[in-house]
């Protein structure tokens, strides 16, 4: 349960033992220690194994998620790592970013399951990123392109290219909503062609 003792050490073997057969599993190891990080597993103090425990760090995770990455870059692990930070990223709010993981996981590996897996996790995001900026059109027009590669990539995913159309559809109603209200607003200022430039933008 010392996750942050055992990374320094995978970390002290790996550097004293690059070539060992229990290289992958070390690296097996450092993901399972991001993820608990991830999860809020709590850091000794200092790092020193005789202090307390106190704190608990994500931008741990994220720091060896990028170690696995940059080790094992087409290795499974490496696409674990890169789906999981950017699942960590979407959590944080920090959207673009985690896109772009995701988007980056999908050029490397074009036919896995996480590659599916991250068209939707796209969608989703990018929704939730409409609820915070649902002024921002560029936000509607990434999740049309996004579902239009994920049918091209994955034709066979039916189920699935329904989750991101639903998604979509969300993003569209919030978009709509904003429009109109505004439109309501400009109305009651007594500007109706403002008004009207709204609702047409709308429909």
């Amino acid at each position: 349960g010392d996750f942050d003792l055992s990374n320094k050490n995978f970390s002290l073997y790996l550097l004293e033992n690059s070539n060992s057969s229990h290289f992958l599993e070390a690296y097996q190891y450092k993901l399972v220690i991001a993820d608990r990080f991830r999860d809020g597993a709590r850091k000794h103090l200092f790092n020193q194994e005789k202090l307390p425990k106190v704190f608990s760090d994500r931008d741990e995770a994220v720091t060896l998620y990028d170690e696995i990455i940059s080790q094992l870059p087409s290795h499974n692990l490496g696409m674990k790592a890169l789906f999981h930070k950017a699942e960590l990223l979407q959590e944080d709010g920090q959207f673009k970013q985690s896109r772009e993981a995701y988007q980056s996981l999908i050029r490397k590996f074009p036919r896995s399951d996480l590659a599916l897996q991250s068209y939707v996790k796209i969608s989703a995001l990018l929704e939730t990123q409409a609820e915070v900026d649902f002024q921002n059109p560029d936000i509607l027009q990434l999740a049309e392109l996004n579902i239009s590669r994920f049918t091209k990539d994955f034709p066979k995913a039916t189920k699935l290219h329904q989750e991101a159309k639903q998604h979509l559809q969300n993003m569209q109603e919030l978009f709509a909503n904003g429009l109109f209200e505004t439109g309501q607003l400009y109305e009651r200022m007594s500007y109706p062609k403002a008004a009207c430039i709204y609702y047409n933008e709308a429909i």
